[in-house]
């Protein structure tokens, strides 16, 4: 049987040599770069999308006005060029008047005011916040936008907004326009939106006539992984060509594989223990509203424990709002305001508040009967995550503190933190901009219902986080973005577990022309200029061969034969579809299932 089953083998792979590949939207010599992830879009609408996953498709599919570099400088995009008034409020933006949108239809001025007075007007979504402070959008001629301000705009050439096709977006009604779906995602980015198969995959195609550096693949696949060891396991097995967002811890035995590069960084962004600050409903425990048994928390958990113990050392333990990766904007705490791990400060802090009764249990009530029971939410699919939460279930236990765990999925947390609000903490995470006003907006009132996910609400707090967007003296403004991040470190609506360090792999052998981004990432990096450079070394080589051969032979050049080689894990020219080949009595035949796209439900995913 098995030397029967083998001679059939050989002679299948015979026969898949001697015929043409067949995919579906990929021809035989067209390139494919697939991209592992663990997160799909939780919205292609970006009125309601929050997460990063979808901000990625999003720069991909459309453009915004300014974009950034490698190094994170501002560089033109939709806009040539700008200048600002004397008096600091007056923005005017010079547009590029050969750009079309993958409709075909040309882009104008009318685009841009559409887009603005959309986001402002609903007041929805993570580009919303950037918005701030524009009273008014004037278009002198199609390709002329005139930005008007209350105050000078310190944050203006950070805003990345999407500019979405007034075409296709202006006859929806406002107040329903979250449930609008522009199935085609017509932009005027790199990329195409194709289709997007929830929990398997989304796939973009290469926009041929973008009006900047267009990129050099055909395709782009994002692969969606269930877990992280799949994923690493994929890559090594040359099913992908490259892994995102992937912890230490998971990828050490990839380490060794010398086709597989390594790129590590610092996350912007962090893992926080977040407290439930909503108006009291009866669905909590309203204890948890009380500041100095957050604190208490606080003291009573061991970071670095953690850290060594969950992600092998590889992580930073947290403090403050805006994570150290970002430089100047990170308040770092010093001297006593610092709290480390403390569990006999923070039985002192419990018992400063009354907490001075021990059941036999050893959980903490006060003379009213009031018991410190909360309730954790913590994410199934993060399986990290998962242990922080039980590890920080043994440390409260150890100064009296009762905390139940339920680990639930993305979908149900967000229902739960945001609809019913049943709970007193959560376990989840925020990546950041390259400004750090879209994350310390998050926790601004203005962004209850929409950003702010547990509800908090400082008028104080409000007023630095409004300041700082308009102080346009950057040393001044960095004091104000400390002074935010001060206040959040004593009223702890947040307590920033850790900042991660991510890694992202990639093969060596099949992809070259990446260059990390200042951060040290490659792609998720607030910048797609790695997509565009990002190339198949058999492509790579086919390129340079032809510019050194003679011109009389160039016309008779034929593409590499085996692109998909090396190690099973070429990706150009590789069958998108899964082929089937039967051997029946010296003939064949092929089947083909393509995955059909599903409809785009909105579902919350962390990244």
């Amino acid at each position: 049987m098995k030397k029967k089953i083998s001679i059939m083998l050989v002679t299948i792979l015979v026969l898949m040599s001697a015929m043409p590949l067949m995919s579906f939207g990929a021809a035989q010599d067209e390139t494919i770069l697939k991209i592992g992830v663990k997160q799909e879009p939780d919205s292609l609408n970006p009125f309601v999308s929050w997460e990063m996953a979808s901000f990625e498709i999003f720069m991909l599919t459309y453009d915004s006005l300014v974009k950034f570099d490698r190094n994170y400088e501002v560089v033109p995009s939709l806009a040539t060029s700008w200048e600002l008034s004397d008096d600091q409020l007056t923005w005017t933006f010079h547009l590029r008047d050969d750009v079309k949108w993958h409709d075909g239809e040309p882009f104008t001025s009318a685009d841009v005011k559409y887009t603005y007075e959309a986001f402002q007007e609903s007041e929805m979504g993570m580009y919303y916040t950037s918005l701030g402070g524009i009273t008014a959008i004037e278009t002198p001629d199609d390709y002329t936008v005139v930005i008007s301000t209350d105050s000078p705009k310190a944050n203006m050439l950070q805003n990345v907004t999407p500019i979405l096709p007034a075409h296709i977006w202006q006859d929806q009604p406002l107040d329903s326009i979250a449930d609008f779906e522009d199935t085609a995602m017509v932009g005027t980015g790199p990329f195409k939106f194709v289709s997007w198969d929830m929990n398997q995959q989304v796939v973009l195609d290469r926009n041929p006539d973008y009006f900047g550096q267009p990129a050099n693949v055909d395709h782009l696949i994002y692969v969606i992984y269930a877990n992280n060891d799949t994923m690493v396991q994929a890559i090594q097995n040359g099913e992908i060509d490259v892994a995102l967002e992937l912890d230490y811890v998971d990828i050490k035995s990839a380490l060794s594989n010398e086709n597989i590069t390594d790129y590590a960084y610092e996350e912007n962004g962090f893992t926080e223990l977040a407290f439930n600050q909503s108006e009291w409903s009866g669905n909590f425990n309203q204890l948890i509203q009380n500041k100095m048994i957050r604190q208490a928390i606080s003291y009573a958990i061991d970071k670095q424990k953690i850290v060594d113990l969950v992600y092998d050392g590889s992580s930073t333990i947290g403090s403050t709002y805006i994570p150290p990766s970002q430089g100047e904007w990170h308040y770092a705490v010093e001297g006593d305001k610092l709290r480390g791990y403390d569990p006999e400060k923070a039985i002192s802090l419990l018992e400063s508040e009354g907490f001075t009764s021990v059941d036999a249990d050893g959980y903490r009530s006060n003379d009213s009967g009031d018991k410190l029971s909360f309730l954790l939410l913590s994410r199934s699919d993060n399986t990290s995550e998962v242990k922080v939460g039980q590890m920080v279930q043994s440390y409260l236990k150890a100064v009296g503190i009762e905390l139940n765990i339920e680990t639930v999925d993305d979908g149900v947390l967000y229902d739960r933190t945001m609809g019913e609000k049943d709970y007193d903490m959560f376990i989840w995470g925020w990546g950041g901009d390259i400004d750090p006003t879209v994350l310390l907006n998050v926790l601004t009132t203005d962004n209850i219902d929409n950003l702010n996910d547990i509800f908090y609400s400082n008028p104080e707090y409000d007023a630095i986080v409004e300041a700082q967007t308009h102080e346009m003296d950057r040393a001044k403004r960095v004091e104000m973005v400390h002074e935010a991040q001060a206040l959040l470190y004593e009223e702890l609506p947040y307590d920033i577990l850790y900042y991660a360090e991510n890694h992202q792999l990639v093969r060596n052998d099949l992809i070259t022309g990446l260059t990390p981004t200042v951060s040290g990432a490659v792609f998720f990096a607030n910048t797609i200029v790695n997509y565009a450079d990002a190339t198949f070394i058999t492509e790579a080589a086919e390129s340079s061969m032809n510019s050194s051969a003679p011109a009389e032979n160039t016309a008779d050049s034929t593409p590499a034969e085996s692109e998909s080689e090396s190690d099973g894990g070429g990706s150009s020219g590789l069958v998108i579809a899964i082929v089937v080949i039967v051997v029946i009595g010296g003939g064949f035949f092929i089947w083909q299932r393509n995955k059909s796209k599903k409809a785009n439900e909105n579902q919350k995913n962390e990244w």
